[in-house]
């Protein structure tokens, strides 16, 4: 919440509101449940379906909550730009959030930006088959290739970072270094 109120200023009064509809309803998943089942005997059946279901669930819950959060802040922006760096380290939920979000047609003047390592995201990763997937729901996905930074590029990027001058041989021979094994 603080870190909320530092990036967008008067959110209390925003979220004072809202803020128990950021979260949806939470269903009748054990009442049903316990009328489905009777018996000790399935009672061990019925606490894997219901934790199937509570995490279902819990999952729903909190992407609603993120896309809930995301059309306040966006609403009050002229434009929100989302970038995600490393998105070749993104695990299956996180992807999954991320198409709920990009699905979400109601979330106004958001710019999702990702970058990953094209060398790292082979045709079976889940990051290849998440873009796939959204390519085929025609959303608009807009790929942007970059090589990598040349030595010449990366010795100012180290000694700025360093706090040292270009010309250092120490700076080179580490920029060197950091260019052979990235």
């Amino acid at each position: 919440a603080e870190q909320l109120r530092r990036v967008l200023p008067g959110c209390e009064e925003l979220l004072g509101t809202r803020r128990s509809s950021l979260f949806c309803p939470t269903s009748q998943a054990d009442v049903a449940l316990s009328r489905s089942f009777s018996g000790s005997t399935l009672e061990s059946a019925k606490r894997r379906v219901s934790l199937t279901l509570a995490g279902r669930e819990s999952i729903a819950q909190m992407h609603y909550a993120v896309r809930r959060l995301l059309k306040i802040v966006c609403s009050h922006f002229k434009g929100v730009v989302l970038f995600i760096d490393d998105l070749q380290w993104s695990d299956t939920a996180t992807l999954d959030l991320l198409k709920s979000i990009v699905l979400d047609g109601e979330i106004p003047s958001l710019l999702i930006v990702g970058a990953y390592r094209e060398d790292e995201v082979p045709d079976h990763h889940p990051l290849a088959f998440h873009i796939r997937e959204l390519e085929q729901m025609n959303v608009t996905i807009t790929k942007i290739r970059i090589g990598n930074l040349s030595v010449d590029y990366a010795i100012p990027l180290v000694a700025e970072a360093l706090g040292m001058d270009d010309d250092d041989s120490k700076v080179k021979s580490l920029a060197e270094t950091i260019h052979r094994k990235t």
